[in-house]
């Protein structure tokens, strides 16, 4: 039945039955990174929606019945014990990680950031391998060594971050409303913390590609006006989400979330860059 549609379509549709199929499997992810901020009940909560509005038939209802006859689809089976598996393990995750911040809170903020930074970056790269891009002119492939660089710079921003973090909470003066605590600690990160991320971001790349501290400060005075207003305009709203409901030893793991998603974007524009240098 398939040969009935055309190839494009053929393709369109094996691609909207795997992001179907993957559906109630994120949404139940989605469900264990709910209990970081709001705890067990939000992912027990999280997980019977999942099962009831995500499960089979949900994302059966997304194919039309011509894509389904056509590649003769089936949705996956989703249990009772399935979801149970998904509560245990993303508790004890959660346990787990808790008992590491109660141990060394700085170490595991820098490895929580390092790890993410190289995951986005991993993913940034597999997009442009998708498309063709394929990177740098002249490279091969995915490069280990642009993952190993946004790792070691997620290190330093952990650590960063941690202390920043710490200071912050407790030098700005609380006014008992929740608003206006927040609003000073969104302008102390706008005004201080974020500038010099993005001049730290640039320096440490342009240094550890190799090309130098002349290559490094060409790079702050080219880019850094455009870095910090895209920082501005893709993280704001979320910096203050983070900073109005998140409890400080969490802070760290809420911007490392946020990273998966900026640094992605981040990471796509500085290889365009990387492009445009080996070209000039």
């Amino acid at each position: 039945p398939a040969m009935h549609l055309p190839p494009r379509r053929r393709r369109r549709c094996r691609t909207v039955a795997e992001a179907a199929a993957a559906a109630a499997q994120a949404l139940a992810l989605c469900a264990a990174a709910s209990a970081a901020v709001a705890g067990p009940a939000v992912w027990r909560g999280g997980v019977a929606l999942a099962g009831a509005g995500a499960g089979p038939r949900a994302s059966q209802r997304l194919l039309s019945p011509r894509c389904r006859r056509a590649f003769a689809w089936r949705p996956p089976r989703w249990s009772v014990a399935r979801e149970a598996g998904w509560q245990e393990g993303a508790l004890q995750l959660w346990e787990g990680y808790e008992q590491l911040l109660d141990s060394d809170g700085l170490a595991t903020d820098m490895l929580t950031a390092a790890s993410i930074n190289a995951l986005s970056d991993a993913i940034a790269q597999g997009s442009e391998l998708a498309r063709g891009g394929g990177g740098l002119p002249g490279s091969t492939g995915f490069s280990q060594a642009r993952v190993a660089r946004y790792a070691a710079f997620g290190a330093l921003d952990g650590c960063a971050g941690h202390h920043w973090f710490e200071w912050l909470d407790g030098s700005i003066p609380r006014s008992g409303e929740w608003l206006a605590d927040t609003a000073a600690k969104v302008a102390a990160d706008s005004t201080v913390y974020t500038p010099c991320w993005c001049a730290a971001f640039l320096l440490a790349m342009a240094l550890m590609e190799g090309r130098g501290l002349p290559g490094a400060l060409r790079d702050l005075q080219r880019d850094f006006a455009e870095l910090l207003k895209g920082n501005y305009g893709f993280t704001l709203p979320f910096v203050a989400l983070i900073y109005g409901l998140l409890p400080v030893r969490f802070q760290v793991l809420g911007f490392a979330a946020l990273t998966l998603a900026y640094t992605v974007v981040l990471s796509l524009w500085e290889n365009s860059r990387e492009r445009e240098l080996a070209a000039s």
